[in-house]
């Protein structure tokens, strides 16, 4: 999938999700670190002004932070999880790739489910 760019020299900016599942960034990892280029996530909350505040306040504190954690919580809303939460792939990719893709395959691979509570997590997650 991603990594695919990589073999061609190219450094690669992803939308977040990055990957499906945990063995697609294992396998991503390794293909960056092969290749010696940089593969980057996209988020777009790291430019709202609200971010950028906060940045300031912990670069004013001289060193005193390591490390700070910032949630934006959205909850289960159809108006907002009904167009993202479905994993929409292109018709250009081989047959064999579009096969593993699969958004049913990649909950089961992470939820252990297609169904419930934990399928419905992943999803949101991957439509976030």
């Amino acid at each position: 999938m991603h990594w695919h760019a990589l073999g061609t020299g190219r450094h690669v900016l992803i939308e977040k999700p990055m990957c499906m599942t945990l063995p697609e960034a294992n396998e991503l990892g390794a293909a960056a670190c092969d290749a010696a280029r940089v593969v980057q996530i996209g988020y777009m909350r790291r430019h709202t002004p609200t971010f950028e505040k906060a940045r300031q306040l912990v670069d004013a504190m001289a060193g005193g932070i390591n490390m700070a954690r910032v949630r934006a919580i959205i909850g289960p809303n159809s108006t907002f999880l009904t167009p993202t939460t479905a994993v929409i792939s292109g018709e250009d990719m081989p047959s064999d790739m579009l096969d593993e893709a699969t958004e049913a395959l990649a909950t089961r691979s992470v939820a252990g489910t297609t169904e419930g509570p934990r399928a419905f997590v992943h999803k949101l997650l991957l439509g976030l």
